[in-house]
């Protein structure tokens, strides 16, 4: 995996971000009665309650993939992977208690397929990285403002990423290759810098790489990162801070997913976890979703 420089690229953003913004929105927290850096007058309000939910969909490209195993290491145009666009949909779920997010992300049938000519005509498809998973998340916002939150994020990834190694039609030679349950933590930043025609204007942005320290034999390791923008009609509003309390976003962006896997199961008559697979995929999504 090579993604560091886009990582670096995002959390510079994230920080620059604050740092041109943040002397603005400590006079406007001040301003308002709220004497803290952070955006409040209180570090934590259990009385503060929020929610949203949406869903997306994501039209990756498998832009690249590999697999170490018995001495090889063969591309996944081995395996007859093209790099076409796959559909994607995905679901989120988030309840906010002031700046703690308690968070669900359901991403299920989401499978990249190989293909295997037959009589040089047909296809037929056969081997399969299968990325369908759920995710719980919790996010943290050490900056919050109305038009503003900066943060840090962790997720555990409730189910096993699968990798199914069917290069022919003999079942003698298929194999299952099963992840561990990968960990990760994060930064995230969500910004409402202005309105156009008083619907306003939203930008996100957030990274989660493997969390440090945690080095197991057959650690998973998923680095992904993606930005966004969009605008969030307001169904009503609320004269505090001049906001909607209920409002429905539209939003677009980009995403971009690492994965390194070292097995921890492996299905075929040799037992053998001695492998390493790598991939990439990368791709536009577009969302809408309901922010209360």
């Amino acid at each position: 995996m090579n993604p560091n420089k886009s990582i670096r690229i995002l959390a510079l953003s994230l920080v620059l971000l604050a740092l041109v913004l943040l002397p603005g929105l400590t006079e406007r927290s001040a301003a308002q009665g709220g004497g803290s850096w952070w955006g409040s007058n209180q570090w934590f309000d259990w009385s503060d309650y929020r929610a949203n939910a949406g869903v997306r969909i994501f039209l990756p490209r498998l832009v690249s993939g590999s697999l170490e195993a018995r001495g090889r290491n063969d591309s996944f145009g081995t395996f007859g992977f093209a790099d076409d666009p796959e559909f994607f949909r995905q679901a989120w779920f988030e309840l906010y208690i002031d700046r703690l997010g308690l968070r669900a992300n359901i991403e299920e049938d989401q499978k990249f397929r190989g293909r295997l000519p037959l009589n040089g005509e047909e296809t037929m498809r056969i081997s399969e990285l299968d990325v369908s998973t759920s995710r719980l998340g919790l996010d943290l916002d050490l900056v919050r403002y109305p038009f503003l939150a900066l943060g840090i994020n962790f997720d555990y990834y409730i189910e096993q990423l699968t990798f199914h190694d069917r290069r022919d039609t003999d079942p003698n030679n298929w194999y299952v290759y099963k992840s561990s349950q990968p960990l990760t933590i994060g930064l995230h930043g969500r910004a409402l810098p202005g309105r156009i025609r008083e619907m306003p204007i939203t930008f996100e942005g957030s990274v989660r790489v493997p969390v440090p320290f945690v080095n197991r034999p057959t650690e998973t390791k998923v680095i992904d990162w993606e930005i966004s923008g969009g605008l969030r009609p307001a169904v009503w509003d609320m004269s505090l801070y001049g906001h909607s309390t209920f409002s429905f976003g539209i939003e677009v962006g980009f995403r971009s997913v690492y994965l390194e896997m070292v097995p921890r199961e492996a299905s075929h008559p040799l037992g053998d976890t001695d492998v390493k697979l790598r991939a990439h995929w990368q791709g536009f999504f577009t969302q809408i979703g309901l922010y209360f």
